[in-house]
């Protein structure tokens, strides 16, 4: 069955941990539709929870009414808590309806509503859209705003919809955990590749010996993964992909690739543009201007730390970030 709204909303995969998840919370409940209930609740929270991981805004699903037992058994709810802000009600939809139930008891105290509609299989999440209020029990998704409404709302900060923007010479904070990427576990602004080519919402210009792709992902390799970050800057937009996988003749040893993609109308990165690999130390041990698309690989050992640094021209715009293997 086509679904009209793919086109209008971004899609987020379902993970085994946010079924294993949905499945704990399901074992604590007696009736069986309770249990369904809870189970298709908890894929809507996490779905957009997710989604605002992506755009650094934290969730904490501990604090939320849809992770409490009692809550849970008491009340039909997909609470999904916002520090410092409060709760915004994830509500799934399944594929065939053409509205979102949003029962009575959660009609108050609340940000907003996100439809989230869960296609027959259970593997994939569209963020359809958002509401601020809700007065009736069953709201038409056709009448839903953006999902983009939803980040102004929980956002207290300018929060740009397309991209993670940074300002010139800045580093970002964090030190990326690439371990915890072997168990699908990303940092703020981090995704799955699979999961960043779904739902970002420009196409993947990739030039590849003068023709032109779309929609295109990396290759995974064997038993590894591969995380992307999208990048903006003055309008001008590249994909950061870093690959992991383990060295199978050296115990310990991670094989890591990097890659910059353009994201833009020719498939091209700009001119100026210049990746550099930094040691523990801070020493440029790869440094090189890519064309198009270019990998550069290398190796380390668990417990190093690498940085990666893209810049476009001297004083224009310089991204760091550092990563412990």
């Amino acid at each position: 069955m086509s679904n009209v709204y793919q086109d209008v909303g971004l899609t987020m995969m379902i993970t085994t941990e946010d079924h294993l998840t949905a499945q704990q919370f399901y074992a604590q409940h007696q009736d069986a539709r309770k249990g369904k209930q809870v189970y298709l609740n908890t894929l809507a929270v996490r779905a957009v929870e997710r989604y605002l991981n992506y755009f650094g805004i934290h969730a904490d699903l501990e604090k939320s009414m849809s992770t409490d037992v009692i809550s849970q058994h008491l009340l039909d709810t997909g609470a999904l808590h916002i520090p410092d802000s409060g709760d915004i009600e994830c509500r799934p939809v399944l594929a065939h309806e053409s509205s979102v139930y949003v029962p009575e008891e959660v009609h108050s105290d609340r940000l907003g509503y996100v439809a989230v509609q869960l296609d027959e299989t259970l593997n994939t999440a569209i963020l359809i859209g958002f509401t601020k209020t809700a007065t009736h029990t069953q709201i038409p998704l056709k009448n839903l705003e953006s999902i983009e409404a939803l980040l102004e709302i929980v956002s207290k900060s300018e929060v740009t919809l397309s991209a993670t923007n940074y300002t010139t010479h800045e580093q970002v904070g964090q030190v990326v955990q690439l371990q915890q990427w072997f168990n699908q576990v990303f940092e703020a602004g981090w995704l799955a590749a699979e999961e960043f080519f779904l739902t970002t919402p420009l196409q993947l210009a990739h030039s590849f010996r003068g023709s032109l792709q779309e929609n295109f992902m990396p290759t995974i390799p064997t038993n590894g993964v591969v995380g992307a970050k999208l990048l903006e800057q003055a309008g001008k937009q590249m994909a950061l992909c870093v690959g992991l996988s383990p060295d199978t003749k050296k115990t310990g040893e991670v094989n890591i690739s990097v890659e910059l993609y353009p994201v833009n109308g020719n498939g091209m990165l700009p001119e100026n543009v210049t990746l550099t690999v930094l040691d523990a130390m801070g020493k440029a041990v790869i440094e090189s201007q890519p064309i198009c698309d270019v990998e550069y690989q290398f190796s380390g050992e668990t417990g190093e730390q690498f940085s990666i640094q893209i810049s476009l021209g001297q004083d224009e715009f310089s991204f760091l970030e550092t990563f412990l293997i």
